[in-house]
């Protein structure tokens, strides 16, 4: 029994076949996008590529955010009281304003104010020797920002 003759290539299926006719060691070419550019002649610089555009809505957040401790506002406004041992009639509560340029003046300017209104208003001046205290009875000493955040808005002329 003889064994039956190999098919003709014109029976194999459309699969079986080769798709090109290549050699088969026959170097193959890059896609055009892959191919290395040839140098520039002499003389010519390559630009450097450019550099990657960031998106500060995809930036890569940072590990932690620093913990930020903002400083109290101090008060605008200020109540100061000052009372008579000897005569009700002679002390005087005054609300003053607090420019913002003030802040870093020494927490005396507060008191010249007192004064300055009191002696309009009462028609006399007051004693020398007063200071300006805090309501619970600490002294208002630094700058106006420091004795109006520890007065909390109201102060004393003792």
């Amino acid at each position: 029994a003889a064994a039956p003759p190999p098919p003709s290539p014109s029976s194999l299926p459309e699969l079986a076949r080769s798709p090109s006719p290549r050699r088969r060691n026959a170097p193959v070419s890059k896609p055009k996008h892959l191919k290395e550019r040839r140098s520039l002649s002499p003389g010519k610089k390559r630009r450097p590529p450019p550099s990657p555009v960031v998106d500060p809505e995809r930036s890569p957040e940072p590990a932690f955010e620093p913990l930020v401790i903002e400083e109290a506002a101090p008060p605008s406004k200020v109540q100061l009281h000052y009372l008579d041992a000897t005569d009700d009639a002679r002390s005087l509560s005054l609300a003053v304003a607090v420019p913002n340029t003030w802040h870093e003046k020494p927490a005396a300017r507060l008191l010249n104010v007192f004064r300055k209104a009191y002696a309009k208003r009462a028609g006399s001046r007051l004693p020398e020797q007063l200071e300006l205290r805090l309501l619970d009875g600490g002294m208002a000493t630094g700058t106006v920002r420091d004795a109006l955040l520890a007065g909390g808005g109201g102060l004393q002329v003792c």
